[in-house]
């Protein structure tokens, strides 16, 4: 009896065996293979979120344009051979390459095209070439026609990482949960215990049968805090997807943005309503970020007469910035010049003021500079600073300044560069260097200034010339008298 035994499970063990290594002609591992052109499109969008303040959604942009792997399975529909993985495993990319790896032996498949991508479902269909040689390796999984319940046992099979490298990883588990909610989602998923790590994403969760495996679902989410909840999409929601794939055979994973450059998209920006800008905001939150980019285009494309920016005219000037080699970006301006497509919003620089009529006040530090939409500046300053011994006070006043302002600019077109007029009213505070016998000083007034700005790759050089009239009153000294006074500043800085 206890041979019998030992002989069965001997049977077992090697159809299980040979049931694993099956599976390895039927997953298969992602790369994704973003085009050079759409990582720079993309690369440009993350900086412009950057700047207007969305610092999450162009930290997971920027993600996107990064090389990786995941994992993906076979199946076959209409006598094609595909492929089915996650969105966010194919990227931004129309294109993976895949790789079957069984025995030793490998099957690597470069430039599949991408037929189809749902980035609100997390699914992406590719489509494999029909040879010879790949009908002959890859061996196709059934989806599965049953419903299953909570209990039931599954396995998951897939090439997470090890040591960044993809490794094949076989799993085992139960269906905890067959009809799991996600916030914020109107779908149904299969929460189960099987073995997934990051790599896995695209990888089936499955079921065995007498025939051998069928699909379930396939892997899309591994919970964090909590042990062992991997997350799947159902067979009834790749089976729709499948559906619309033929139908349509088509994909916009960029949704025409790789036609729209970042600067003529800060112009649609302007145009569109407060309920589009929330919208995107909202998709951005929840990990849409392709989707959340197409809306604004979309509402301009469903808008037409809505495009006219003010009842001006507008004109479009493509220039290149030789000396560094490339072409920048669109510049946009109306028809009196003005530089209504003015993308940067922040500015450092160093700077050093000569005060008239005395050679002994003058002051020298850094500031950083905000700009807010095209028209409105304000920023800081901190500077050492040196008066001459008896104009305000009793003594010598050295130390430290402290200044902020708001203000007014209005960006000009000039060819290539920009020229910026502003005027900045401030207030500021000094600190003497001086203990006890010091002083302290508030002082306020203004200043009037031109800058001349040089666009980069990614940001501008400015250089800028500035008039300044100030009045400085002590305040802890014996006089109180306010004086005026007044001088020229110069200042360079970088704007990003």
């Amino acid at each position: 009896m206890k041979k019998i035994i030992l002989v069965l499970f001997g049977l077992w063990m090697a159809l299980s065996l040979s049931a694993q290594s099956s599976l390895r002609n039927s997953v298969a591992i992602v790369f994704n293979q973003p085009a050079k052109e759409d990582v720079q499109t993309i690369l440009d969008y993350s900086i412009w979120l950057s700047r207007i303040g969305q610092y999450q959604a162009s930290r997971d942009l920027n993600r996107l344009t990064r090389e990786g792997f995941g994992s993906g399975v076979v199946i076959e529909s209409e006598g094609q051979i595909l492929l089915l993985t996650n969105s966010h495993v194919v990227g931004i990319g129309k294109r993976a390459n895949v790789c079957f790896v069984n025995n030793g032996d490998s099957l690597f498949l470069s430039d599949c095209p991408c037929m189809y991508q749902d980035e609100h479902l997390d699914i992406a269909i590719l489509r494999l070439p029909v040879s010879e040689q790949v009908t002959q390796v890859v061996k196709p999984l059934s989806l599965s026609p049953s419903e299953y319940e909570d209990g039931t046992t599954v396995y998951s099979a897939g090439y997470p990482g090890l040591g960044n490298t993809p490794s094949w990883q076989y799993g085992k588990g139960i269906i905890s949960n067959a009809q799991l909610r996600l916030p914020d989602t109107d779908h149904t998923y299969i929460q189960h215990t099987a073995q997934i790590d990051k790599g896995s994403s695209g990888s089936p969760l499955l079921v065995q049968t007498a025939e051998g495996y069928e699909m379930i679902g396939i892997n899309t989410l591994k919970a964090t805090q909590r042990e062992a909840v991997g997350i799947a999409i159902p067979v009834e929601t790749i089976k729709q997807a499948i559906a619309q794939c033929q139908a349509t055979s088509t994909i916009e994973p960029m949704h025409g943005l790789d036609t729209l450059s970042v600067k003529q998209y800060a112009i649609l920006y302007q145009q569109v309503p407060d309920s589009v800008i929330d919208e995107q905001k909202k998709l951005f939150a929840e990990g849409y970020l392709l989707e959340g980019l197409a809306l604004v285009p979309a509402y301009i494309r469903d808008h037409a007469p809505e495009k006219a920016h003010k009842g001006r005219t507008r004109e479009v000037s493509r220039y290149a910035n030789k000396g560094a080699g490339h072409q920048t970006a669109d510049r946009t301006k109306d028809d009196k010049g003005i530089d209504t497509d003015f993308p940067y919003r922040n500015a450092i620089y160093l700077g050093v003021c000569s005060w008239s009529p005395f050679r002994a006040f003058y002051q020298v530090g850094l500031g950083y500079e905000r700009y807010f939409i095209t028209y409105l500046r304000t920023g800081m300053d901190i500077a050492y600073f040196a008066m001459p011994d008896g104009y305000v006070g009793e003594t010598t006043p050295k130390g430290m300044h402290l200044g902020v302002h708001v203000g007014g600019q209005l960006p000009i077109m000039v060819g290539r560069f920009d020229l910026i007029p502003y005027i900045t009213p401030d207030v500021g505070f000094n600190f003497n260097f001086k203990g006890e016998d010091g002083h302290s000083i508030i002082h306020y007034g203004g200043g009037v200034g031109m800058e001349f700005a040089y666009p980069m790759k990614r940001s501008m050089v400015m250089i800028g010339v500035e008039y300044n009239l100030q009045w400085f009153h002590p305040f802890n000294t014996q006089s109180s008298a306010t004086k005026a006074g007044h001088g020229f500043g110069v200042h360079l800085g970088i704007a990003f």
